[in-house]
């Protein structure tokens, strides 16, 4: 089928002389792009050119043998740059030089449709030429106005499509690619239906059918009420699923009493699941079902859908109610993810009346509800849903702050026999379709009836990561003689706990009595009638709690059946029991899991013997490295103290500079033995979990969960280790080494007799006891969340130890080393052997013939491949091979953590773009990385399971290679030393991650790390920082690592590869970006740096651990760098600066592009963001400082620290600003998100004004970052290891990503502060930088902010207010380019101030005395104590606040007067002393009107004009200009002219106005391309409407005006028009169509009057003065209206130009309206004038003269006498008093002269008058 969108793109395209380029996005098909080509091909041939020889489009495509024109492959395309051509290419299918792009006019670029409005493919044109191609093939279907309503309807539905899918986000590809999609799906079907349909068959409003969305309701021809963001929530949470679809339709049916709907006959069981798979988002799949097997019912079916159903169907998210008694909290009990309350009921509760129910009153439900109004009885009573035995009886209902109080008595509805309710009661709160609070709440809570006649033990126990309640005694009763008698042989009081080995519970019981099961410990909670709370405990199997002797609660636990993780730590964080079956086969093959099997052994002996021979030694075993010995294991309680796990090697060779072993001495020491005996204290505490492995030799500590164990016993075997540390101190530097190892393996080299690495075992004291802590932090949370459970990190514990060294110079490093499959030896570390002499660190391949485990010293693991391999192919999505290079810069132990993720991302890649992937995937492995490459056969299994035609993979060794897609660097070749360094590292209570401090050096080519830990950090766990010491303090001093910053070839970024991704250990974005600052080699940039616990994606493979920070570079796409250069006209040199700055800044170009829209003014906004931050010093102090995070990077992270996962995550702010005042004992920190904007690029337009949705929507991205941060600080757990760390790691990834010196000390103590739990924090609303070039007026405008909800100026308004600074980056440059101090830090400082320094009053100001200034002086009491205020409640304000301080510019013409104009109109009937007055703008009194506009309906003689003639004389008194159109010569005289100091303007002179000059955008402040477009088609329906052309003639006349702009070289495709270009007139119009007759025949008048060509007087006389505009004198109706119409635009367009204004600066008058009321220019200033400061008066004889457009706007509506009944009637329906419509229509029938009705919302409903006529006022 043709696409019917590329056709219509193809049609707008013009064949010229000039280069054109289209981009389209890769939509995975081609015929959009090939219809486009075809179409324009098509065209170009009555232009001489041959689609097959000379095509005029060409599709460019990537080279490739044999290509048949029009596509040409993307080397060819210089042969085409002669002559007009227009090129086109899928984004990827070609990169286009520089060269290439500034000799192109980009038609389409891959932003659209973002862009849609500034091109010349705008919905709207969209719109118009879809419906002209329908028409042209059918054009009797419909009558010219539903020909017109289609064309509305089609650009509402691109626009709601658009719209839903932009707020769905990006789901498996960019969103943008679905619209393209959903778009040509809706116009190809829409011509499939209308194009041959019989007249009159169809409806307009079809087309909602045919684009599988709901029809409007009632007769409307748009949707009234359903929002985009509505409707995908609707979605999401009703159209999931092919039976969630059809329950849904069910529901429908129900509520709305409908037949069966026909869309649940589209087959959604039968295929839509894997729809939902192929297609790239789930609305996409719902909007192609049934479109090829069943198209007739789904045009039938969605036809029966409304908008109605689809409002019942919204819900907001669901939010948690609470419930109270009285003021009395109720006690809780965890419950799923929540929590449950219980009721306190006794048997007092009982009513013994025969009704058999249980009643307790004065429940109170605390409701969330953010809406405004007044709640009543009757709104709630059917808001409550619950089961049928439950009733809920409404006493009464208020509304404090955001919460709705509903005071009820709940009722339990007894049976004669039932069984007690067990469980929880679930209560969802949801207000029915019919209620006012519809939509509006949406809440739940759940409850717990314990037993009334027994105690009651309730159980809340964990299940995996849910909580679980069960009630004890719930058994079976029966009612006899009123009395509730239990049946003793069916009471449950047994819980069996399925799916956990162990489950930790918490009990609440009626009974303060003794508990006497040990396990359980009492605690000091309390609640009603005796209710206590038990700590939580850990049950074993067949345990059971007792009171008072007698046994309440049998506990049974059972073995879960699925299979649950191999890892430990992975098993303890979902709440589950390790895996117990024989261990994989990669996991034996592994030497760790050797290892561990001949230590399970030497436990299994000692154990049994209890003895402990000294031949035993520290388990300390060696293995030669390398190939030429063979590993032999061996027992170790045998031979010699340290084995040599060997064959055919001299086991007494000494190792350099230690010998051969521990000494005799120490092996008989005291501490000696007591290490031994705290080892076998730990090793029997396990033995019940490693029973449970059958064999032996797979009974590894690598398999147990050491949160059993107890602390005491930790911290004995930490105690030992360090006095046996210390003994061996005393004996020898040999001793002292030993003793620092035990239980690990040493890797020999036989070479050098050198020592390689040290891999220490999980029962090394410092491994054991991390590994302890760990899950201990898990275990004290109480729920946890995947993302914060994932940044444990352990591999640097220790980081440093002694090596064998007689100089004392060399060191062991830790290394990150691999964890192995399913992470199982995650326990294990790698210490590794340099001389601190420069080296670079190097792991071992082999050792006894046997791979090693590696790892990557860049700290890369699978964590950043699946990224990178995701980014990379959304960048370019069509390529045919893929080539990956696996890279290390020396010869390394390969890691197979790399090597798997790999292989996984790859196979997955393969199964999404297998058919893309024509020529297969290759991976390029370099020889340096030593070690067993992946198994062939198994890689080859895993890519081609589930596939039918075999993947395509070659897996090749290499030695040099730069020709590849994306480089995974290993080995970085970082080079690091040892030296001297402070105490400034930190970590938590449970040591689950540890923090250094880094300092760079001066001229940045190393930096510093100081990791080593003081006992004065607030760390409280003393034994294992006492024993971490012992190690990393060996030399006693503290130890920190100088790391050099390599060059370009050693960390492998280098020419070759697009993408080059790297380990972030040792190289951070700020490293990065000085490298690719100092390269000579093509031009790259950051794509991405983020730590992988930062992000959101979901793992496949379960939980991951020890994941790490990765850095992606990417080549700098040319066309991008020549945007930047482009949109402020910089430098290349500037653009790299531009770059340089954001990736030491941590912004990559992954977050430029996922902003959308214009990636080049997001760059320079950013870059200027961090100038501007960087400019203030105001705050800053040896104790306090400012950083800076992307909020793109944190924002999953701080949404996981709320434990919420309700909010928007399309919408977030860009910056988040961390001010951090510290001390040695405690800091204090604010956080304020920053929202920046970069606007109307080279344009000298005005400021936004500050409620203009350019403002407001980004407020709202303010308010929803607010939203999570200031949940993230009311939930922030500072008992909480895990949160704790959590924090800690932002604030170091800011640290990590400042600019800034901030000295070691303050950093240090920030961190050491927050990991104690020594932390403040607070949150502020946050600011946003607005930068716009060159705007008219004020050239730089001062901070201002929005006052709260109670019209608060108080400084904390910070912490309710958001903030705007504007900022011209022209008038600034020196300050954001340069960072020199000037006017604009003045204002930073402000900006800094306000949000973090409550105690400092400010004053801002601009500099410039002819310019406008604003002065807010701020209040230094207290904030507003009554609440939040909520982001609605900001935004409806902010009217006010711009009256009060308006931030725009007007060419220094605004007066921001503050002046009331206040006109007496009149005098009341009943009391001729009480004023009737006119006064729109009463600030004062809080009763300003809607608006200055005012109707006036009268008869002749009614006094209307003598009225406007009144207004009109008054205002003369203001000195207000005014302009009155005048029809029938009534304000002409000379003594009205006189009097009101008026000009008499005759229109047949010809009126000062062009009406081809064309207007700017009132949100961007721009002229663009678009413009001329939109002129064009407006100018065009002015003169259809009113000379009622035919559609030809109309057209006709549309190319004219067209032609017109073409001759002076506008066109509708140039993004910017600048203000000084030469503009056509209304007479090159005439010279374009002057050959149609026909068409002149109609309007030629307009031409002969020459009534647009006055250039004796100028427009500023008509908006400066007061002028009568005399149209009386023009022939006939149709010229009035037309010149008066364009006069009305010119003004409305000149208007915005001037800039928002408060108060009055314009009127307008219209006297006998009638003639022109119903123009679209009316009733546009109608709506819009008001916020440029004019008032519209319009009076007319009829009521019905006017629509009700123009009645909903007017701040006023005055009524005199009317003498048509049907207009008294109409009038009289205005007065607020239906009862008396009649009654007031005599009335208003019977009004004498000068009498009437004044209405608006100073006079309510409404006031009789007498008015004061004109000639009354000048007597």
């Amino acid at each position: 089928m043709t696409s019917i969108l590329g056709k219509l793109i193809g049609s707008i395209v013009e064949v010229n002389d000039r280069l054109t380029s289209l981009t389209l996005p890769s939509l995975g098909k081609d015929g959009i792009i090939d219809e486009i080509v075809s179409e324009i091909n098509g065209k170009a041939k009555s232009k001489g050119y041959n689609p097959n020889k000379n095509p005029f489009a060409v599709r460019v495509v990537p080279d490739k043998p044999d290509l048949e024109l029009p596509k040409v492959g993307a080397s060819e395309i210089l042969r085409y740059r002669s002559g007009g051509r227009c090129f086109c290419w899928l984004d990827g299918d070609f990169d286009p030089d520089s060269s290439f792009l500034s000799a192109t006019q980009i038609a389409i670029d891959n932003n659209y449709p973002n862009n849609h409005e500034y091109t010349n493919f705008s919905f709207q044109h969209l719109a118009q030429v879809a419906t002209k191609d329908i028409k042209s093939k059918n054009s009797e279907l419909f009558t010219i106005g539903e020909w017109e309503n289609l064309e509305k309807i089609i650009y509402e539905i691109i626009k709601f499509i658009y719209d839903f899918l932009n707020e769905a986000g990006n789901d498996e590809k960019l969103w943008t690619i679905s619209w393209w999609d959903a778009i040509d799906l809706f116009l190809t079907n829409l011509d499939y239906t209308l194009a041959t349909a019989p007249p009159g068959s169809q409806d307009p409003v079809n087309a909602y059918a045919v684009a599988g969305l709901p029809r409007p309701s009632g007769s409307n021809w748009f949707y009234k009420n359903l929002k985009a963001k509505q409707y995908v929530e609707i979605i999401k949470s009703s159209f999931n699923t092919p039976q969630k679809i059809l329950d849904t339709l069910t529901l429908i049916e129900i509520k709305f009493d409908l037949d069966e709907l026909i869309l649940k006959t589209l087959g959604w069981n039968d295929n839509f699941n894997s729809k939902v798979i192929v297609e790239p988002s789930l609305i996409l799949a719902i909007l192609k079902q049934g479109l090829n097997s069943n198209y007739d019912n789904r045009l039938l079916g969605w036809g029966e859908l409304r908008e109605e159903f689809f409002l019942w169907l919204y819900r907001p998210n669901i939010e948690y109610a609470t419930i109270s008694q009285n003021d009395d909290e109720l006690l809780t009990l965890p419950y799923s993810n929540k929590k449950a309350f219980i009721i306190p009921l006794t048997y007092d509760h009982y009513i013994k009346d025969g009704n058999k129910k249980i009643i307790i009153e004065d429940m109170i439900f605390h409701i969330p509800w953010k809406n405004d109004g007044i709640v009543s009885i009757d709104d709630v009573n059917d808001i409550f849903q619950y089961s049928g035995k439950l009733g809920i009886e409404v006493v009464s209902v208020d509304r404090v702050k955001n919460y709705l109080i509903i005071n009820t008595s709940i009722t339990y509805q007894l049976r004669n026999s039932a069984k007690w309710p067990s469980s929880p009661l679930p209560i969802s709160i949801i207000p029915s379709a019919n209620s006012s609070l519809h939509g509006q709440i949406n809440a739940k809570v759940n409850i717990i009836l314990p037993a009334v006649w027994t105690s009651s033990s309730i159980v809340s126990y964990q299940v995996g990561r849910n909580s679980k309640i069960f009630v004890g005694n719930a058994q079976q009763y029966t009612i006899d003689s009123d009395e509730i008698v239990p049946i003793e042989d069916k009471s449950i009081n047994e819980l069996v706990l399925k799916d956990v080995y162990t489950s930790s519970i918490i009990i609440a019981n009626t009974l303060p009595s003794s508990l006497e099961e040990s396990s359980f410990h009492e605690s000091q909670d309390t609640g009603f009638n005796g209710y206590k709370k038990i700590s939580s405990c850990n049950l074993e199997d067949n345990s059971f709690l007792s009171i008072n002797g007698e046994s309440k609660l049998d506990v049974t636990i059972a073995v879960p059946e699925k299979d649950p993780p191999w890892l430990p730590l992975a098993a303890t964080a979902l709440g589950q029991t390790p895996n117990s079956d024989k261990p994989l086969e990669e996991m034996t093959g592994d030497m760790r899991g050797r290892i561990e099997s001949l230590i399970a052994d030497f436990n299994k002996e000692y154990i049994e013997n209890n003895v402990i021979d000294p031949k035993s030694g520290l388990i300390q075993m060696v293995i030669p490295a390398g190939a030429q010995y063979n590993y032999e294991p061996k027992k170790l309680n045998e031979n010699e103290n340290v084995k040599w796990l060997c064959k055919g090697f001299n086991a007494s060779r000494q190792i350099n500079n230690i010998g051969s072993g521990p000494s005799q001495a120490l092996l008989t020491s005291d501490e000696y033995l007591e290490f031994w005996t705290s080892y076998r204290s730990i090793i029997l505490q396990l033995q019940k979990q490693l029973g449970r492995f059958t064999d032996i030799e797979h009974q590894w500590i690598s398999r147990c969960q050491l949160h059993m164990l107890d602390k005491e016993t930790i911290d004995k075997y930490l105690i030992a280790y360090t006095n046996l540390i210390k003994a061996s101190e005393g004996l020898s530097i040999d001793d002292k080494f030993w003793a620092t190892y035990p239980f690990s393996v040493f890797i020999y080299n036989s070479n050098n007799y050198r020592l390689d690495t040290i891999y220490l075992t999980p029962l090394h004291p410092l491994r054991l006891s991390w590994l302890f802590g760990c899950e201990s932090a898990i275990k004290t949370e109480s729920s946890i969340n995947n993302q914060i459970v994932q940044l444990i990190e352990g591999w640097n514990i220790p980081a440093v130890g002694p090596a064998p060294s007689p100089d004392g110079r060399s060191v062991l490093s830790a290394f990150p080393v691999d964890s192995g499959s399913h992470q199982l030896f995650i326990g294990w570390s790698a210490l590794v052997y340099f001389d601190n002499n420069g080296d670079v660190l190097e792991m071992t391949a082999q050792a006894g013939a046997k791979s090693c485990p590696g790892g990557s010293s860049s700290g890369l693991n699978d964590g950043g491949v699946g990224a990178a391999v995701r980014d990379y192919f959304n960048v370019y999505p069509h390529q045919s091979t893929f080539s990956v290079d696996l890279y290390s810069s020396q010869q390394n132990a390969r890691s197979k953590d790399l090597d798997d993720g790999i292989v996984r991302e790859l196979s997955s890649l393969i199964d999404k773009r297998g058919h893309n992937l024509i020529g297969g995937v290759r991976i390029l492995d370099s020889l340096n990385r030593e070690g067993e490459i992946p198994d062939r056969d198994e890689t080859l299994a895993m890519f081609n399971k589930n596939r039918e035609n075999n993947a395509k993979l070659e897996w090749r060794r290499y030695n040099s290679n730069n020709n590849n897609d994306i480089r995974f660097v290993e080995d970085a070749k970082v080079i690091i030393e040892r030296e001297a360094g402070s105490q400034k590292g930190s970590m938590p209570l449970w040591p689950i991650k540890r923090f250094a401090v880094r300092t760079a050096s001066p001229d940045g080519s190393s930096y510093q790390l100081d990791f080593s830990i003081s006992e004065q950090s607030g760390h409280s766990w003393h034994q294992f920082l006492e024993a971490l010491n012992s190690v990393e303090l060996s030399s006693g001093e503290a130890s920190s690592l100088k790391v050099k910053v390599p060059d370009i070839e050693m960390i492998g970024i280098n020419e070759g590869p697009k993408w080059v991704v790297t380990g972030g250990v040792n190289i951070d974005p700020s490293s990065i970006s000085k490298l690719l600052s100092s390269s000579n080699n093509r031009p790259r940039m950051l794509w991405e740096w983020r730590p992988p616990y930062f992000q959101t994606k979901k793992e496949k493979f379960g939980l991951r651990f020890d994941r790490r920070a990765y850095n992606i570079i990417a080549q700098i796409p040319p066309m991008f760098k020549d945007q930047i250069c482009k949109t402020l006209n910089l430098s290349p040199e500037k653009a790299d600066e531009v770059f340089r700055n954001l990736g030491f800044n941590g912004i990559g170009l992954s977050s430029l592009f996922a902003m959308g829209g214009n990636h080049a003014t997001g760059a320079l906004g950013f870059h200027f963001s961090y100038k501007v931050l960087g400019l203030s010093d105001a705050l800053k102090s040896d104790n306090r400082c400012q950083v800076i995070i992307p909020l793109d990077a944190a924002d999953s992270f701080l949404r996981a620290l709320t434990k919420s996962d309700k909010y928007d995550i399309q919408k977030r702010a860009d910056l988040l600003l961390i001010d951090i005042d510290t001390g040695d004992n405690s800091s204090t920190i604010r956080l304020a998100p920053v929202e920046v904007t970069h606007r109307n690029i080279g344009k000298k337009v005005n400021y936004p004004s500050l409620n203009s949705s350019t403002v407001t929507e980004k407020i709202k991205q303010l308010d929803s970052s607010y939203t999570v941060i200031d949940n993230m600080v009311k939930n922030f757990n500072q008992n909480s290891s895990l949160s704790l760390s959590s924090f800690a790691s932002i604030i170091d990834a800011a640290f990590l990503l400042s600019g800034q010196d901030i000295k070691k000390n303050l950093k240090s103590n920030i961190l050491k502060n927050i990991l104690a739990g020594r932390v403040s924090l607070a949150c502020r609303r946050g600011v946003m930088f607005y930068f716009q070039d060159q705007p008219n007026g004020n050239s730089t405008k001062p901070f201002v902010w929005h006052p709260g909800a109670h019209g608060s100026n108080n400084v904390d308004d910070c912490k309710t207010c958001f903030g705007v600074l504007f900022v011209d980056p022209n008038l600034n440059e020196t300050e954001l380019w340069e960072g020199v101090g000037g006017a604009l830090k003045g204002q930073v400082d402000d900006v800094f101030r306000w949000l973090f320094d409550q105690d400092s009053s400010q004053t801002t100001d601009t500099d410039d005395e002819d310019e406008s200034s604003i002065e807010t002086d701020v209040n230094n009491g207290e904030a507003d104590s009554e609440g939040e205020v909520e982001i609605e409640e900001v935004l409806e304000e902010i009217v006010d606040i711009e009256d009060e301080n308006d931030v725009s510019g007007s060419n220094g013409n605004n007066d921001q007067s503050s002046d009331r104009i206040v006109i007496q109109l009149g005098d009341t009937i009943k009391d001729p002393s009480d004023e009737i007055v006119w006064d729109p703008f009463n600030l004062i009194e809080n009763r300003s009107l809607m608006n200055g506009h005012m109707v006036i309906l009268g008869g002749s003689g009614s006094g209307k004009t003598q009225t406007m003639r009144a207004i009109q004389f008054e205002l003369s008194k203001f000195d207000i200009p005014f302009i009155t159109f005048d029809f029938n010569d009534d304000f002409i005289d000379h003594d009205f002219l006189s009097n009101a100091d008026v000009e008499l303007f005759n229109v047949t002179q010809g009126l000062p106005i062009n009406p081809l000059s064309l207007p700017i955008d009132p949100h961007t402040g721009n002229c663009e391309g678009h413009h001329m477009v939109n002129q064009v088609y407006l100018l065009k329906d002015i003169f259809k409407k009113i000379f009622s052309l035919g559609d030809q003639q109309a057209s006709d006349l549309k190319n004219g005006i067209q032609n017109a702009y073409h001759d002076f070289g506008i066109r509708g495709t140039m993004r910017i028009i600048d203000e000084n270009t030469p503009l056509p007139s209304f007479s090159d119009v005439h010279n374009h169509i002057s050959a149609n007759q026909r068409l002149l025949n109609r309007i030629e008048a307009i031409f002969d009057l020459n009534l647009f060509n006055n250039t004796n007087t100028n427009m500023d006389r008509f908006l400066e003065g007061k002028n009568v505009l005399r149209f009386s004198q023009l022939p006939g109706e149709e010229i009035q209206k037309v010149t008066s119409e364009i006069m009305l635009v010119s003004i409305y367009n000149a208007l915005i130009k001037m800039g928002p204004h408060r108060g009055l600066r314009l009127a307008i008058f219209i006297d006998e309206a009638h003639k022109i009321a119903n123009l679209e220019a009316v009733k546009k200033l109608f709506k819009e004038a008001r916020k440029y400061g004019c008032a519209v008066f319009l009076s007319s004889q009829e009521a019905r003269d006017f629509d009700d457009t123009i009645y909903a706007n007017a701040g006023t509506r005055v009524i005199l006498n009317l003498q048509d009944m049907n207009d008294a009637r109409k009038a009289a329906s205005m007065l607020g008093d239906a009862a008396r419509r009649n009654e007031l229509a005599d009335i208003i029938k019977n009004l004498l002269p000068w009498h009437g009705y004044i209405i608006n919302n100073q006079y309510t409903p409404n006031v009789r008058f007498k008015i004061k006529p004109y000639f009354e006022r000048v007597e």
